[in-house]
Parts: C-alpha cells; sequence; structure tokens
C-alpha cells in the first residue's frame, strides 16, 4: 500500500505539528505545520508512495511537546 495511517488524540485545542523523517534525521515530509485541531481521536493518511524501504520516524507536536515513533517501510 501507498498509504498509512497514524493514528493520535488530542485532549484539548492543541497547536499540532505532524513530520517524517529519514534514519539520519532528514525531514522527508511535513504532514501537519502547527495546525490548532480540536480535542478528539484523529487519524491522518500519509502517502508513502515516494519513500524507499527503511525505517522511518515520525514525529508529533503537541504545544511544544514532541513524541517520536519509529515506522518501517517495506516494499
Amino acid at each position: 500500500t501507498n498509504n498509512v495511517e497514524i493514528s493520535f488524540s488530542v485532549e484539548k485545542l492543541s497547536n499540532v505539528s505532524l513530520s517524517l523523517f529519514d534514519n539520519m534525521g532528514n525531514r522527508v515530509s511535513t504532514i501537519l505545520n502547527n495546525v490548532m485541531l480540536e480535542a478528539d481521536n484523529k487519524t491522518k493518511n500519509v502517502d508513502i508512495s515516494n519513500l524507499s524501504s527503511g525505517t522511518y520516524y515520525y514525529q508529533l507536536t503537541v504545544n511544544g511537546v514532541a513524541f517520536t515513533k519509529k515506522m518501517v517501510v517495506v516494499k
């Protein structure tokens, strides 16, 4: 598949950024950039068709607090 879903929760109105990085720390995609989101469970579809197989990291920043998760792409 060329899409992945990234799910997260926002507890209150928050400033949210979501970026994708390669294993060298280079930003390969900005999915959300300082977007104000209401409290709710969120799902963001991300197109990975331009990515090669490998390990990537996505970083979710909510009101200045960053959370990083690993994602492995196998094609």
